[in-house]
């Protein structure tokens, strides 16, 4: 199982907030399309589009686990 890297970032600058970034393959660095992005215990998730990127949008403002998994790839779990 090869590892995969999730680069993100998130926008609070109203009561509700935006984490977007980049999915890719940690030893080619080549972006990885349906990787499926979750906030772990909520219904906010999505999946990485052909350029590795993604977008959980109007989530209320927190602390949450972010979840990144796909076939044949090891799971990460960040705190953002």
């Amino acid at each position: 199982i090869a590892p995969l890297l999730v680069c993100g970032s998130t926008a609070q600058e109203s009561p509700l907030a935006s984490i977007r970034g980049r999915v890719t393959d940690v030893e080619s660095g080549s972006p990885l399309e349906n990787v499926i992005v979750f906030l772990a215990d909520t219904p906010y998730g999505t999946s990485s589009d052909a350029s590795g990127l993604f977008v959980l949008r109007d989530i209320p403002k927190g602390t949450y686990q972010c979840v990144s998994s796909r076939v044949g790839y090891d799971r990460q779990t960040t705190t953002r």
